[in-house]
């Protein structure tokens, strides 16, 4: 179940689902209910949660294949301010803007060249 998996991921990072949700522009009822699986997550909070943890987005949906896009260091995620600024940037966004980046970042492979630049430093 994602929710389950949300809630791992939330746990490994030693973060309360306050710290958590705030992370991802969400209320820590929501995150509740998600990580109880009493509602599911959108798309857009999958990909926050994939871009700002470097989480592998097949493992996140499934649970099939590495929880980590990359093996990132900890401490150089936390030194790394571009992801914290997209996650910032989609916070303050409309559903519908969100919807439209989501796609342009799908279409054009944008997020995976975003990391792989991310993953180099």
């Amino acid at each position: 179940m994602t929710g389950n998996r949300i809630k791992q991921i939330r746990k490994l990072k030693g973060l309360i689902q306050k710290e958590f949700a705030e992370s991802l522009g969400i209320s820590a009822n929501y995150l509740s209910e998600i990580e109880s699986g009493k509602k599911q997550p959108s798309e857009t909070i999958l990909l926050l949660i994939e871009v700002r943890y470097a989480i592998n987005a097949e493992w996140l949906k499934t649970g099939h294949g590495e929880m980590y896009y990359n093996q990132v260091a900890e401490s150089s995620a936390e030194k790394d301010g571009i992801i914290l600024k997209i996650c910032k940037l989609l916070k303050n966004m409309d559903e519908d803007k969100k919807v439209d980046v989501l796609k342009y970042a799908e279409e054009k492979k944008f997020l995976g060249e975003l990391m792989k630049k991310y993953n180099a430093k």
